[in-house]
């Protein structure tokens, strides 16, 4: 699935590239660069009349020259070099400036809204809008030049009695407003007028609701008629004219003469006579095939290539000067007899006529945009194997589109299958701040390597800094780690109830697809470890700083063995899950693999073991059994740890093969503590309180769990101020090691039923 999206992603950002229709705040339209609507049938850019240097913003056909320029902005206010930027301006509004930064045109409404919501978007019937989020606000339709396109409203507003008119150019080569205009009677009556300034050249006649009376041999399906209405709510009066397509439109010459004009660019078969004059916008002398036919070829090869065909054209008025065949009674006789025929360009079967066919120019051809009748033109079988293979394109590109909906809809339903489990799992996290993904991607800066600030058995944890300031610290559980939902959720429920101050606090959670994510408050001091196993930092750690951390640990296990809510055996108590906050304070974290224990419960057994090397208990590491009294131990591991500075998975004595644990017995048993005592301590230290908590960490360590004091009892021996206490006895218990042991070596044992233990797996 994700490579699915990949996919669609990129296929989206290919399909975004292609389009050029549009421009942002941040996407300014500089000389030389043009915008394309999306079906590209008009573009959109800066143009120079023939003859002129000064620069203009138009719209033209796209693929021809930009003397078929339709509208036209900046018409009395021209870029005067190529310097010239049509943008979006702070204001909102699409803005003409010049080298200089000079307004010199703008769409000049009143934008309500921030300027970077708002967007440009050339159309394919010629029309440029400025839209803002939900509305367009300024279109290049309601500000005319001298052409009227399909779309396009002339209007009289009846208020203010302000009349919209179309202008010509002043000459064919300036585009400045000319002499004549053109628009809606002034007075108020159904006609269309031309002006020379003031004064009426032309008027159309009454609007009678098919023709205007006043144009001589106007039917009611002339060039698809004109329809206006009278929109006396809004107190304006329009005119539209309504074609089948972007492909008709009328100009208003700059000598006054109104000009009806079609523009074809896609006829089959057919290309122009002359391309200059096409491109310049003259198209009178019309078009010629662009294949010959079959027939019509030197045969003397006796190779004609592809047999010729016929291309169907739709609803179309039937061109003049046709012969009629009244022996051809059918369609396919009539096709016959005209392909049979060299001279028979084109025919049509017309009910109640028969067939008809033409052996000259097709003249005066009009498409409908209903009704009309159809006609086959004879093409070369070369022409209509180019049709059938854009036609076959079309099939796959649609078959491609369908897949990619089908896969669309596919992802949609995974993803609300998704979005139900998330919903489930955070509904299950109710005790947690939820916050988003992307705000913690945020807050870390895309998880930054930067912002590391360690990596535990079950993820990295970074650095993080809220919109407010605050900082955090981030857990993000890795997806190959041996934490997954159920203890996320142990972890989440538990630290949500606890509340302690030596006890890391929960900030929130995340809980999206696979991702799960704990934000904790930011310990500037990091973890225990970064300090107590450094050569350099240990020093920070004084005996004074050394035996708060160690009562400050020991009251945290109290409270969440006996003063919490709930009764909760850790587990994984370890030198690398005590944070420190700023003034060293001590902090337990990592909850992951915390259980709950009944009021009344002393003691369970799990056939899945899961620890960090050093710190496990006897009875755990062995059997499976855990109790209140295998906190205590790895208490006692952490303690005799933070006295010597040395870890006790890699601790090996130069003298002999005693462990860290047996090694601190025989130093306290043979009164010899000063050898067990870290080096950048021993001047410091209290020798009472440093023998009063080795006495305190091997009891904690002895083998026999009932031997063990609990953390109530701890806490008071290390409270006391006196020596007082029970003997331990010799721990026996040591794990064999390797040189390859570390402290991070966490594992996971599975216990069976028959045998002590039946697997070792690191993780």
């Amino acid at each position: 699935m994700n490579s699915l999206l990949l996919f669609l992603s990129f296929t989206s950002l290919f399909l975004r590239t292609l389009s050029t229709d549009s421009l942002t705040p941040t996407q300014p339209l500089t000389d030389g660069s043009t915008l394309i609507s999306s079906g590209q049938i008009f573009e959109l850019g800066f143009f120079s009349p023939q003859g002129s240097a000064k620069r203009y913003v138009g719209i033209w056909y796209h693929n021809f020259s930009t003397d078929t320029v339709l509208w036209v902005a900046n018409r009395q206010s021209p870029v005067l070099d190529r310097s010239g930027s049509l943008r979006i301006s702070a204001s909102g509004n699409l803005i003409l400036v010049n080298g200089e930064n000079i307004t010199l045109w703008s769409s000049n409404v009143t934008i309500s809204i921030n300027s970077k919501e708002m967007t440009v978007q050339l159309l394919d019937n010629g029309n440029l809008q400025l839209n803002d989020s939900w509305n367009v606000v300024w279109q290049s339709f309601d500000y005319p030049t001298d052409t009227y396109l399909t779309g396009m409203k002339d209007g009289l507003d009846m208020v203010t009695n302000v009349n919209q008119l179309f202008t010509s150019w002043k000459s064919p080569n300036d585009p400045e407003k000319g002499n004549y205009s053109m628009g809606i009677d002034p007075d108020r009556s159904t006609q269309i007028f031309i002006w020379e300034g003031t004064k009426p050249r032309w008027r159309s006649g009454q609007w009678n609701g098919q023709v205007f009376i006043g144009v001589r041999g106007m039917l009611p399906m002339y060039i698809y008629g004109f329809k206006l209405s009278n929109f006396e709510q809004e107190g304006k009066m329009y005119f539209y004219y309504s074609a089948f397509n972007a492909s008709h439109r009328y100009v208003l010459s700059w000598d006054g003469s109104l000009k009806h004009l079609i523009w074809q660019s896609d006829t089959q078969g057919f290309v122009p006579k002359s391309i200059d004059e096409w491109e310049n916008g003259n198209w009178t002398n019309g078009c010629t095939r662009r294949t010959t036919l079959s027939c019509e070829r030197n045969t003397s090869n006796g190779d004609q290539g592809e047999q010729d065909g016929f291309l169907m054209l739709q609803g179309v008025k039937l061109p003049d000067l046709s012969d009629w065949d009244q022996n051809s009674g059918s369609i396919s006789r009539c096709e016959q007899t005209c392909l049979a025929n060299c001279s028979c360009k084109a025919y049509s079967f017309v009910t109640g006529i028969g067939c008809l066919k033409w052996g000259g120019d097709l003249v005066d051809i009009y498409m409908f945009s209903s009704g009309g009748e159809n006609l086959y033109v004879k093409l070369a079988g070369s022409e209509l194997a180019t049709k059938k293979k854009k036609i076959l394109v079309v099939i796959i590109v649609i078959i491609v589109l369908a897949v990619f909906i089908s896969l669309g809809c596919i992802y949609l339903v995974f993803k609300k299958r998704v979005t139900a489990r998330d919903e489930e799992k955070n509904r299950k996290s109710q005790h947690c701040h939820l916050l988003s993904f992307d705000s913690i991607v945020g807050a870390t800066g895309k998880f930054s390597h930067s912002n590391l600030l360690g990596e535990g058995g079950f993820g990295p944890v970074y650095k993080g800094t809220l919109p407010g300031g605050q900082e955090i610290a981030v857990k993000r559980l890795s997806r190959s780690s041996g934490q997954g939902l159920e203890e996320f959720k142990n972890e989440v429920i538990l630290i949500s109830k606890l509340q302690h101050r030596n006890l890391v606090r929960l900030l929130g959670c995340c809980i999206q697809g696979e991702e799960k994510i704990l934000i904790y408050e930011y310990m500037p001091n990091r973890s225990l470890d970064a300090f107590l196993f450094d050569a350099t930092k240990k020093r920070l750690l004084d005996w004074k700083t050394r035996y708060n951390i160690i009562e400050g640990i020991a009251r945290g296990l109290l409270y969440l063995h006996r003063d919490s809510r709930l009764r909760v055996i850790h587990r994984d108590l370890k030198v690398s899950n005590i944070l420190l906050d700023e003034e060293m304070n001590p902090k337990i974290s990592d909850f992951g693999m915390a259980r709950i224990f009944g009021r009344h419960d002393n003691e369970t057994n799990t056939k899945r073991v899961v620890g960090t090397y050093g710190y496990m208990s006897p009875e755990y590491a062995m059997h499976g059994l855990f109790s209140v009294k295998s906190d205590v131990y790895s208490f006692g591991v952490l303690l005799l740890e933070i006295i010597s500075g040395k870890r006790n998975s890699t601790f090996h004595h130069p003298e002999s093969y005693l462990n860290l644990l047996s090694y601190a017995w025989k130093s306290w048993n043979e009164d010899n503590a000063m050898d067990f005592i870290d080096t950048s301590i021993r001047d410091s230290c209290s020798w009472t309180e440093v023998s009063r908590c080795m006495n305190v960490g091997l009891l904690c360590v002895q083998d026999r769990a009932n031997d063990r004091p609990n953390m109530s009892a701890v806490v008071v021996m290390l409270e006391s101020g006196t020596i007082d206490q029970a003997l331990p006895r010799q721990p026996t218990f040591a794990a064999e090691k390797s040189s390859s042991d570390t402290e991070s070596s966490t594992f996971d044992m599975n216990l069976s039923a028959n045998a002590s233990i039946t697997r070792l797996v690191g993780r």
